[in-house]
């Protein structure tokens, strides 16, 4: 026989007495839950705050943070209201100072921001020493518009210039050409120099910046050099040195260079081709027709070869030179027909008339014979002319 168990005789009397309800209380138990849904429902609408009340109020907090962790960052920075409206207004104030030794509320107010100003110190710090005002340039955190505005301000300090500099009283910066007891020149010193054959280290020594020295390199190469001092003097990096650089600026003149003319009846193809307007297919063309006529006596024939335009021609004209003591003529009393056949100045018809009369004459002894009887018109001997020879023959009769 089980034990009771008097916790469950417990659960079962509370069960008995939850559902024992008269009719009347079980209405009642159903009218007050909805009540108490809606209730529960107004309540909560009513305390939440909406968006547009709540977000103002986490951002406020989020400003509140960050403001706080920036003070225990830099414990030295001011917060009151009064210290930043004058740091505003002192914001973009002009005055002299060295980047070696300037500190971070002098860049603050000079117009840098807090990351620009510390990048600058984060710099120095790496060892880097501005000997030059163009150094101070090279700084990542300084742009071309700010370099340009401080430019006139930067003094350096005598111990952190470059030997062989000098400033004046008015900022301006001035080169002396100095050199080592081995006689070695010191960087950043003047010197003659061709601007056309100074490379980046040459640039650098005269005293220009990276970004100025490569904007020198890139206009010289986009010009294809300096042809005077004047040329140099245009480059924008520059104009404001010119004056100072002009005495030492020695620009050679580009050598004279004797045309090297192409003797048209001896090149080959790969010669050809190196005539300006002669390319791979009209050189080949030009050898054919050289082949058929013996040589060329004129350089108006290359005209009469297929695809040679006037504008070809005319371009070709200033690079060729022409040897007639190379042209190959022609025994027009004892060629075969095959080779009277391959000249282009020998029609079908003047080739008939020529072996006709010379089997009947047996030939001619100058070029006036042939006109004479017919075998050539006036303008068909002046082209052959140059091409035809006359070995003494012995005459049938």
């Amino acid at each position: 026989m089980k034990p009771r168990n008097p916790y469950g005789e417990k659960v079962r009397e509370m069960l008995r007495a939850l559902f024992s309800y008269t009719p009347r209380e079980k209405r009642g138990i159903l009218y007050l839950l909805p009540l108490l849904v809606l209730l529960s429902l107004l309540v909560s609408t009513l305390n939440r705050p909406t968006f547009e009340k709540s977000f103002p109020r986490y951002a406020d907090r989020v400003l509140d943070s960050l403001n706080d962790a920036r003070r225990e960052q830099y414990p030295d920075r001011s917060t009151t209201a009064g210290k930043d409206s004058a740091d505003r207004s002192a914001r973009g104030e002009l005055f002299a100072f060295d980047p070696n030794t300037v500190s971070l509320p002098e860049l603050r107010r000079l117009g840098f921001t807090e990351r620009q100003a510390r990048g600058i110190l984060n710099y120095r710090a790496a060892g880097k020493v501005f000997r030059t005002p163009e150094a101070f340039a090279d700084c990542y955190t300084v742009s071309p518009q700010m370099f340009e505005r401080l430019a006139p301000l930067i003094v350096i300090g005598a111990e952190f210039r470059t030997p062989g500099r000098v400033e004046t009283s008015t900022g301006q910066t001035l080169h002396r050409t100095a050199e080592t007891t081995d006689g070695e020149r010191r960087p950043d010193s003047l010197f003659l120099f061709d601007p056309n054959l100074l490379d980046r280290e040459g640039f650098r020594s005269l005293g220009f910046s990276k970004r100025q020295t490569e904007a020198i390199l890139r206009y010289r190469e986009m010009i294809g050099g300096f042809r005077d001092a004047e040329e140099f003097a245009e480059c924008y990096p520059v104009r404001d040195r010119f004056r100072e650089l002009e005495p030492y600026v020695r620009i050679a003149p580009p050598p004279e260079r004797k045309p090297v003319r192409v003797e048209l009846n001896t090149a080959d193809s790969a010669l050809l081709v190196t005539v300006k307007g002669i390319g791979a297919v009209t050189a080949a063309r030009i050898v054919a027709y050289r082949t058929r006529l013996g040589g060329f006596v004129r350089t108006e024939q290359l005209q009469e070869i297929p695809g040679m335009t006037e504008r070809n021609y005319e371009m070709i004209l200033q690079q060729i030179s022409l040897d007639s003591s190379e042209i190959r003529k022609i025994d027009i009393n004892f060629a075969d027909p095959k080779r009277l056949a391959e000249h282009p100045y020998l029609t079908a018809l003047a080739r008939r008339k020529i072996l006709k009369q010379r089997q009947l004459k047996g030939g001619w002894r100058t070029i006036g014979e042939m006109t004479d009887d017919k075998t050539l018109s006036v303008q068909e001997a002046e082209k052959l002319s140059p091409y035809l020879r006359f070995t003494p023959f012995e005459s049938p009769q």
